[in-house]
């Protein structure tokens, strides 16, 4: 497999370069790459998502809580992963604004680290808990009903 192939492969599944990849011809006709840090941020697909995901983010969440917590699994699927893609985007806007240059790489580490951290849990919390709508909705309800709840 090619160096190319995998940076194709890694866009295709993540939607981002490990590596963001400058390529210069040289005065002898070699093939020099300049890498940087992978930076969701500086990705027009991933621009365009983040601002698709604020969007389903503005209409999911109601209809998640207005629905009944056992009808709401897909809705919570889809904000597993609508969340942690939208945060994720974010937090590299955070980085690139904030976070100073010989520190970012590390930053940015750390970023992808919390996402799938978080798409983990939210993911396991969907599947094998009250999902997310239900935790939302436990913050509010009266001890009498979650007390039924677990018996």
């Amino acid at each position: 497999m090619r160096i190319d192939d995998y940076f194709d492969l890694c866009y295709c599944v993540f939607g981002i370069y490990p590596f963001n990849l400058n390529c210069t011809i040289s005065s002898e006709g070699k093939r020099a790459a300049e890498v940087r840090e992978a930076s969701a941020d500086e990705s027009l697909t991933l621009n365009r998502l983040f601002h698709k995901s604020g969007v389903a983010l503005a209409a999911l969440s109601p209809l998640a809580l207005i629905l009944p917590t056992h009808a709401a699994l897909p809705v919570d699927l889809i904000l597993g992963v609508v969340i942690p893609l939208h945060s994720h985007v974010a937090l590299n806007y955070i980085v690139t604004d904030y976070v100073p240059k010989n520190l970012r790489s590390g930053a940015r580490f750390g970023v992808l680290a919390a996402t799938l951290l978080a798409a983990a849990g939210i993911l396991k919390l969907n599947l094998e808990g009250p999902g997310l709508t239900g935790s939302v909705k436990a913050l509010w309800a009266d001890k009498a009903e979650k007390k039924d709840e677990h018996h």
